[in-house]
């Protein structure tokens, strides 16, 4: 008996409780492929909407370390998928706005996956200040804007 209520709680087990702080500060230090597949699991423990938003992201940058064009691709098109269909849930939500913004100034024109950029960066440049992001989580997305914006022109 004991087995199998076990067996249906960690069926409904929805993952802990968000460490915001990690899965952010995380995902800014993340340097090789090992460190990004670490990142997924951390991402995969948690059950909050932001551990989906990196983790879409995370998805696509897979294809950074993958070596065979159609896996390139796979991982990108699932990370997009992922990474659009949270942005039809929560279209006001400013980190994932800016999550979309430094993946398509990243990705390749060829892949035609570029066209809210501006629309973007109006919205996080119009909303992060109003945001109940941490000081510092504020000022490492903007480092980071400002980086990206630097190193793509």
């Amino acid at each position: 008996m004991q087995v199998l209520l076990l067996l249906f709680i960690s069926t409904f087990n929805l993952g802990e409780p968000c460490n915001l702080e990690q899965i952010r500060s995380t995902f800014f230090s993340i340097n090789n492929e090992a460190q990004l597949s670490e990142y997924i699991a951390l991402c995969d423990q948690y059950s909050c909407k932001e551990s989906e938003f990196y983790k879409s992201v995370a998805t696509m940058w897979k294809a950074e370390y993958t070596y065979w064009p159609h896996q390139k691709y796979a991982y990108f098109i699932e990370g997009r998928d992922k990474l659009e269909e949270l942005i039809k849930k929560y279209p006001n939500n400013t980190e994932l706005r800016f999550l979309r913004y430094i993946v398509q100034v990243n990705t390749p024109r060829f892949l035609g996956y570029n066209s809210e950029i501006n629309n973007d960066l109006s919205h996080i440049n119009n909303n992060l200040e109003n945001e109940n992001y941490s000081s510092s989580h504020k000022d490492k997305m903007l480092e980071t804007m400002d980086f990206v914006y630097k190193t793509k022109r």
